[in-house]
């Protein structure tokens, strides 16, 4: 009877003696039983992750330069320079040349980073059309496969001229650059890159390329690889203000 009685003695002390079996005890009680004290809880704010703080787009300077950049290609956007050729449709076009002949540019928003801007060139060549722009020259090419439309799997391209102001969406014939154009294209985003956004006929729109031939003319399209010959490279335009940045 002794030895049916001891047993749940003996247990119980184990499991006293043994943390692992003990549940929410207090220190005073791991005290009574020969035990050390709990450690000290870890404080926490509930955070998993640092907090992050928001990204926020300035530009103080609206007046600025378009670096260009590229395969092989560093420079800058300059005053249009008249076209050599007939065939490629356009009067003068804008060239990429070094910083000592940057076109200075302003952007006309009071938003620049919501969408769709249009950009001025400051002094212009041509001041009555001052929007930096692109036109397509359907008409001068009387190609029937060429339609205006700047997507993946067309060969159509716009060049970068001097234009009137077009109102967004698709392209209207404008006098001035006898072509079919467009002024408000531009997208800044907040590490100033600039890209450029075609409305097709059909009011669709895809991610264009903006690309350099070997005179330097500055051209956008839909798809690069179907340029053949006349895309010396891709390039990335990027703003830098002309000061206070």
């Amino acid at each position: 009877m002794k030895v049916f009685y001891a047993l749940p003695v003996f247990l119980g002390a184990l499991a006293v003696a043994n943390p692992s079996t003990t549940k929410r005890q207090t220190n005073s009680e791991r005290l009574r039983h020969g035990l050390g004290p709990l450690p000290p809880a870890k404080k926490t704010s509930g955070a998993l992750y640092p907090r992050q703080s928001a990204t926020y787009c300035s530009l103080s300077i609206d007046t600025g330069y378009i670096e260009v950049s590229g395969p092989g290609i560093s420079g800058y956007v300059s005053a249009p320079v008249p076209s050599s050729s007939f065939a490629e449709g356009f009067a003068s076009g804008y060239v990429v040349k070094d910083y000592g002949s940057a076109q200075l540019f302003q952007i006309l928003s009071s938003t620049p980073f919501s969408g769709p801007i249009n950009i001025v060139a400051v002094n212009a060549e041509h001041p009555a059309h001052p929007y930096l722009g692109a036109a397509s020259y359907t008409f001068i090419f009387y190609n029937l496969s060429f339609s205006n439309t700047l997507t993946p799997g067309r060969s159509d391209y716009a060049t970068l001229i001097e234009t009137d102001q077009i109102a967004p969406g698709p392209s209207t014939f404008d006098a001035f650059a006898n072509g079919v154009t467009e002024s408000q294209i531009w997208t800044l985003d907040c590490s100033y890159q600039l890209t450029a956004t075609w409305i097709n006929p059909d009011s669709t729109s895809y991610p264009n390329t903006l690309f350099v031939d070997s005179n330097s003319y500055i051209y956008i399209t839909g798809d690069l690889g179907l340029q053949g010959s006349r895309a010396t490279a891709a390039v990335t335009f990027t703003w830098r203000p002309s000061a206070g940045q």
